[in-house]
């Protein structure tokens, strides 16, 4: 963005002494393109974050609602830290891999901080001992699920020649959103839901209890009674093609 807007001044000042009828003119300049890849991220990001707290804050705790957006631009700095330390700068690769990896980062804090306050609830447990607890118990599968991300991207990294360097910015935002994400979900997240959480033992919302009961309505009502159904069709259907057979 500086450089694009020293190049701007220099033409401006260029074209004043320029003779007449000798233009200067710019083709394929970048900086338009970065500067709207960037809003892209900005808007995504907030979007994004207004979406997450509104479903959390209708599904959970203010407390944890926050805390577990607060995850996003946490890993996002830290990213960015990482970006600076091994020379990567904020290009159309590297903000490509940040937009992919914004859908991502959250799903790790909302397990977490999911079944945190599920423990606290279902089982009365302290606020403390539930995190403890939680980030404990979703350990393997979230860093099952980290990992098989991260080995998604790490072959871009084999890749050769000037090819290779520049997609390799990608995998390498990627993982470290991942990793940020990761380190702050076993380390942050538990610490602040357990000293900013209530030790009294709260019943769920109007609106969760609300949804609670049409969820067990419709899965013990509709779908298992249609999932019985299409069990028993495929079975009939099963004996019907081995009796035309034979």
């Amino acid at each position: 963005m500086q450089t694009n807007e020293i190049v701007q001044t220099y033409l401006s000042e260029k074209e004043l002494t320029l003779p007449q009828g000798l233009e200067v003119a710019q083709y394929n300049v970048a900086a338009n393109l970065i500067s709207e890849r960037i809003f892209l991220l900005i808007e995504n990001g907030f979007f994004g974050l207004l979406l997450v707290l509104l479903v959390l804050f209708a599904f959970l705790p203010a407390r944890i609602a926050f805390w577990v957006a607060v995850g996003i631009p946490v890993a996002f700095l830290a990213t960015f830290g990482v970006m600076f330390a091994t020379g990567q700068s904020i290009n159309m690769i590297s903000l490509f891999g940040l937009i992919m990896a914004l859908g991502i980062v959250v799903d790790d804090a909302i397990v977490i901080g999911e079944h945190a306050e599920h423990l606290r609830v279902r089982r009365n447990l302290p606020i403390q001992e539930a995190a403890i607890l939680s980030a404990k118990r979703m350990g393997p599968p979230v860093i099952s699920a980290m990992l098989t991300t991260v080995a998604a991207f790490l072959p871009l990294f084999t890749i050769k020649g000037i090819i290779g360097v520049i997609i390799g910015a990608i995998p390498a935002v990627v993982c470290a959103v991942l990793v940020a994400s990761l380190i702050e979900v076993f380390f942050i997240l538990p610490a602040h839901l357990a000293h900013h959480g209530s030790g009294k033992s709260t019943q769920p919302s109007w609106f969760m209890r609300k949804f609670d009961n049409g969820f067990n309505f419709f899965r013990d009502r509709i779908f298992a009674r249609v999932s019985k159904r299409l069990l028993w069709l495929t079975r009939w259907s099963e004996h019907l093609q081995r009796w035309t057979k034979s």
